[in-house]
């Protein structure tokens, strides 16, 4: 179970944006301080409440009475554990309970200026990726106009997908604008915002900015050009490899072998707690 709490954290390849005026910066790497993974007194004091690690494995278990699942899913919705929340959701997303997308819109709307709140409303954007017999399609057009832009990336991202990508072409040409700012830490938040939407369309834009003269936007265009796992980054990633600066490279080769190995790179992500959902389509493979 803790092993299945620890998958809901994010993967230390999702890109760090900088922090803004308008939103909270989410983390490259998601701490004990950042998420609220129980701590050994938390799980003791769960594992003791009227829910407990046999129910929570019922929940995720589906062999288990879709019945049984449900009332249980409805039980935990409301837990004050937002990992816990969005384990609920999934398994309401799952059994297509419409309880899912409701629960998603409170998420969202309590979204406050705690990067911990974004984050997870985040992830359960991408829950809705591989939703079925729901109408999740309604939710994910209203939230690509939301205020915040690290929830119109998530909703485009599910939204692309979903095999609709106009959505996704539009968020990134809008953050294309930011590329052709005089400041090289405007320029490097715009690659980081790029790289979270890691779609096979940011390709060639990212591939612009791998040129830039700024080393900083370079690594993160390389950074971002492994996320989106596309074939088509292959050959620019491999130009940098060749890169006068050493971070730089080390990033290029890092994008290949994520893209060329996206099972290995799963496992990795496996091995420090990140779920399959969580990833993007192509490297679901």
């Amino acid at each position: 179970m803790e092993k299945r709490l620890a998958q809901l954290e994010l993967s230390d390849r999702e890109l760090q944006p900088q922090q803004s005026s308008t939103e909270p910066s989410l983390p490259t790497t998601v701490s004990q301080s950042d998420l609220p993974v129980p701590s050994a007194s938390n799980v003791q004091r769960f594992s003791r409440g009227p829910f407990g690690f046999a129910q929570m494995n019922q929940l995720t278990d589906p062999s288990v009475d879709p019945e049984i699942r449900l009332k249980q899913a409805h039980e935990l919705i409301n837990s004050p554990m937002p990992p816990m929340q969005l384990m609920a959701i999934e398994t309401l997303i799952e059994l297509q309970d419409e309880q899912a997308t409701s629960a998603i819109r409170d998420m969202i709307s309590a979204v406050g200026d705690d990067r911990r709140s974004l984050f997870m409303a985040e992830r359960a954007i991408d829950l809705l990726a591989d939703a079925d017999g729901l109408d999740v399609d309604t939710l994910l057009y209203e939230l690509v106009d939301h205020e915040s832009e690290v929830i119109t990336i998530a909703a485009a991202r599910s939204l692309e997908a979903r095999t609709d990508d106009n959505p996704m072409k539009n968020v990134i040409d809008k953050l294309a604008l930011g590329l052709e700012d005089a400041d090289g830490g405007v320029r490097s938040r715009t690659v980081q915002q790029l790289g979270r939407t890691r779609s096979p369309a940011a390709v060639d834009t990212l591939s612009i900015a791998l040129n830039d003269n700024n080393s900083e936007v370079r690594m993160r265009a390389a950074q971002a050009l492994g996320n989106t796992g596309a074939d088509a980054a292959i050959e620019q990633l491999t130009i940098a490899l060749d890169d006068p600066v050493a971070e730089v490279r080390s990033a290029a080769a890092r994008g290949l072998d994520q893209i060329r190995n996206p099972q290995s790179a799963n496992n990795r992500n496996y091995a420090i707690g990140v779920a399959p959902q969580f990833l993007s389509p192509t490297k679901r493979r």
